[in-house]
């Protein structure tokens, strides 16, 4: 049985203290990953294994290596059948929050038979990278075990290199752990593989599963740029031009940038082109708008965007609305969420060289805000634009208020409260009012205050409220008033007459139309938070 060999033959038996001091010659001669320590124990966890499995494993306590380490992602299509079992018998997968390791045992039948018409099998190294190589291997289900075994294996034994998407600690059946994520992806790094460079600097950038270290992650993020990877190229290109969360050196940005884009990368063409076109310089004789007029020519959406944006802008030169227009109006039609953000926008508004258009700026206000154009949310959003209904707006007011801002929390907790484009809900106005209140908004506060005070959204807190009214109150003048009528009636704080007349004063001298005979109630009128109190 294969389960019961290490690598091949001339290994069965073997320790696994033998094997992870290398002194199996056949294991050196075939060049299989030079640590195995670092997985055998994290992606072969004998516990995990079904009886009728473990009970096939060596007494002497050693693990069949190639099937801990081998990554089977088999796919079989019968097209007489769609619905026909796998042509394995007894096929185990271990799931892992690090990848998928399937154990391919003994085949069910001696051949796949004439019905299975496609067989593919694609095998490595099962780790945190789940480095990987593809092959149709058709074949493979006529072998018996131990040729399937050295079938599957012989990339690894002829030293090919491997790559594959790098999945960070995710969805895979086990709780997630980034310290033993880190540690892999940094042992997989010190072993020269790029993708592990990324994950492991990704983590140190963000901390997880290891202190926040930007040194460090930049230098494994410059090693895998330094051996092809575009994304990583890209990324720490624009961070060195940035200079916002390391040492700002244009050299090195700029040099990166043009590495992912002669790779082809288009984002990286387009970040390429702005920076210089800002910047009026030129790169192997181009200037910033050459370089964005060539990624145009290749139809790079974005690329009509920055060029959009530029002319609008005169920062190559002339300013030119009509140039403009025409290239945000092509990057719109392929797609380009800023170009249609920016129709969005002049067609809202309107200006001299462009009349007004409700229906053009709603079409590209949704276009944009679908592509997830904060800015063309807040567009359709914002309250007494006619680009969206009720309904509509209060929908994009969620969407912005979910991202965490406070002034469309406030937004959306006046429609709940109103029951403007959604059912009045006052529970739910309180809870929106209070996200944004916690974030220093003072309409929100003052809205959260009146809440608190008349018991709308169901608790009265006058002590929570006064505290509320009072941050607010430099900001604006109901909440002003509010702390007035506190003061002077002894609601949330001691009753002090001469600081309630002080309050109400300069309430009053803001602009407030309110007369202090008023007490403080809620009658709902035209709104019900910070309702103008009546007599």
């Amino acid at each position: 049985m294969a389960s019961t060999r290490w690598m091949c033959a001339e290994c069965d038996g073997i320790s696994k203290a033998a094997y992870r001091k290398n002194e199996c010659t056949a294991v050196k001669r075939r060049k299989v990953l030079a640590d195995p320590s670092a997985y055998l124990d994290d992606m072969f966890d004998e516990r995990r294994l079904p009886d009728a499995i473990r009970q096939k494993l060596p007494a002497n306590g050693s693990h069949p290596l190639p099937y801990a380490r081998l990554v089977i992602d088999a796919e079989w299509r019968d097209q007489s059948n769609p619905n026909k079992p796998s042509p394995f018998k007894d096929t185990f997968v271990n799931r892992r929050n690090n990848g998928v390791i399937a154990e391919l045992l003994t085949p069910g039948v001696e051949s796949p038979g004439k019905d299975w018409s496609d067989f593919y099998l694609s095998y490595g190294v099962a780790d945190l990278l789940r480095q990987n190589v593809g092959s149709e291997l058709t074949p493979l289900g006529t072998l018996k075990d131990d040729t399937a075994v050295e079938v599957a294996n012989q990339p690894l034994l002829e030293g090919h290199s491997f790559a594959f998407p790098v999945p960070l600690p995710s969805e895979f059946g086990e709780p997630v752990d980034h310290i033993k994520a880190f540690k892999l992806a940094r042992e997989g790094a010190g072993r020269g593989s790029a993708d592990a460079a990324v994950a492991a600097a990704a983590m140190a950038w963000q901390g997880q599963g290891t202190t926040v270290d930007k040194n460090q992650a930049m230098r494994w993020y410059r090693f895998a740029a330094d051996r092809g990877n575009v994304e990583s190229a890209r990324w720490i290109g624009n961070q060195y031009l940035a200079g916002t969360e390391v040492p700002r050196d244009e050299s090195l940005g700029l040099h990166y940038l043009t590495l992912a884009t002669n790779a082809g990368d288009s984002a990286s063409s387009v970040s390429l082109g702005g920076y210089l076109t800002e910047h009026h310089q030129s790169l192997a004789g181009k200037t910033g708008v050459e370089w964005l007029e060539a990624a145009a020519a290749r139809r790079v959406p974005a690329a009509y965007g920055a060029l959009g944006y530029t002319y609008a802008r005169g920062i190559a030169g002339k300013q030119d609305t009509g140039v403009a227009l025409n290239w945000f109006s092509q990057g719109a039609q392929l797609g380009d969420p800023a170009s249609q953000a920016w129709l969005c926008s002049a067609y809202s508004n309107g200006n001299p060289s462009m009349q007004r258009r409700p229906d053009y700026a709603a079409r590209w206000c949704q276009a944009a805000a679908r592509s997830g154009n904060v800015m063309a949310m807040k567009v359709l959003a914002d309250k007494g634009s006619d680009i969206a209904n009720d309904t509509n707006r209060v929908y994009w007011q969620w969407k912005v208020a979910n991202q965490g801002d406070a002034k469309y929390q406030s937004m959306l907790g006046d429609s709940y409260d109103l029951g403007e484009g959604v059912s009045s809900d006052l529970s739910a106005a309180t809870y929106w009012f209070r996200r944004a209140a916690e974030q220093g908004n003072a309409s929100a506060q003052t809205s959260l205050a009146w809440h608190l005070f008349t018991g709308l959204g169901g608790r009265v807190d006058e002590y929570e409220a006064f505290t509320w009214a009072s941050k607010a109150a430099p900001a604006d003048v109901e909440a002003q008033r509010m702390v007035g009528v506190a003061y002077a009636y002894g609601r949330g704080v001691e009753r002090d007459a001469e600081a309630g007349r002080v309050r109400l004063g300069k309430a009053m001298a803001a602009g407030d139309d309110w007369q202090p005979a008023i007490s403080l109630r809620c009658t709902k009128s035209a709104r019900s938070r910070r309702v103008t109190p009546h007599r």
